[in-house]
């Protein structure tokens, strides 16, 4: 139990300390399914998790040990197969081992009240209900109540998704062949999305899923953003793009040496020309090109643009049929 809980603690340090997204957070570290859990749980119930400990410590701590603080009463409140006194037991051995040894002892105080249930949660009767009671943010829960009532509001936020959802597979965790052939085991239907994930319903085979660490919830756009991101690392992007400029670049060599009007100076893939309009229609048959607008009665601007797959003997052709 001792390496989840330490697996747990430095991924949601990152989390709570550095502020990174809970999916970044779990570049470069050794996890395994039950430190996904106490990871993502840990997340969930964050609401629920902090309204415990404000009861039961005097003075907040520092965000290293509360972040094992929040681990722990997790662990102690939703893991009941694991004995309470060895989590208790292991996230004081996480402490000392991550040089949090002198506050040991406050850890092993705190949780030993969690495990031994001193604290309260609050009634229906309490402003917090809603918020503490489904770990949900009080301004967002307060908003419900307010526009739709008490009673829609527990309907609202107490209801499981009938609606698709959007999964990412953890791929430290299993493969796509791994999640496709489970999600077929347990009849649920699925459909891969443009950006490399899964369309399906939040079912409880899903939501297990999610609890082990196969699967993240994850919007389209966000994975989109996260690949756009990597796109920035080591200069990727710039090593990507590189064929495609030095191929526009020849072309535009070419051009000029051939006595065309390049419309603008353009330091892109693109490169737009000034060509007479009576050549376009035989032109079309053998290349592709776009057309940006009307240069004068006898001239059109076209374009011209590469990629990262354009060929130079391909740019070479252009050149010798223009």
């Amino acid at each position: 139990m001792r390496k989840h809980i330490d697996s747990a603690y430095k991924i949601l340090s990152k989390v709570f300390q550095e502020g990174t997204y809970s999916n970044m957070a779990f570049l470069g570290e050794s996890v395994s399914d039950m430190s996904t859990r106490l990871v993502y749980g840990t997340l969930e119930e964050n609401v629920k998790i902090e309204y415990i400990l404000n009861q039961l410590v005097e003075k907040k701590p520092q965000k290293s040990v509360l972040t094992l603080l929040k681990i722990g009463t997790y662990a102690l409140c939703y893991l009941t197969d694991v004995p309470k006194f060895a989590i208790v037991s292991e996230c004081v051995e996480v402490a000392k081992s991550n040089g949090k040894g002198g506050a040991s002892g406050f850890v092993n105080a705190v949780l030993k009240k969690v495990a031994d249930n001193k604290f309260t949660l609050p009634s229906e009767r309490d402003d917090c209900y809603f918020s503490v009671t489904y770990s949900k943010p009080k301004w967002f829960c307060d908003k419900l109540v307010t526009q739709y009532g008490k009673e829609k509001t527990i309907e609202i936020i107490s209801a499981k998704s009938d609606t698709l959802e959007h999964i990412r597979i953890n791929t430290r965790m299993a493969t796509p062949s791994d999640v496709e052939f489970l999600l077929k085991k347990n009849k649920v239907e699925f459909k891969k999305s443009d950006v490399g994930g899964y369309i399906v319903k939040a079912t409880d085979c899903v939501k297990h899923l999610f609890d082990k660490g196969l699967v993240t919830f994850q919007s389209p756009s966000s994975m989109l953003g996260v690949q756009f991101d990597e796109l920035f690392t080591d200069g990727l992007y710039m090593k990507c793009g590189k064929n495609a400029i030095d191929c526009a670049e020849r072309l535009k060599a070419g051009l000029i040496s051939k006595g065309y009007h390049m419309y603008l100076n353009s330091p892109t893939n693109q490169q737009f020309i000034v060509i007479e309009t009576a050549k376009l229609e035989e032109l079309g048959k053998q290349v592709a090109y776009g057309f940006m607008e009307t240069y004068d009665a006898e001239h059109t601007v076209i374009r011209f643009a590469t990629s990262w797959a354009t060929r130079m003997e391909d740019v070479e052709k252009l050149i010798e049929l223009l």
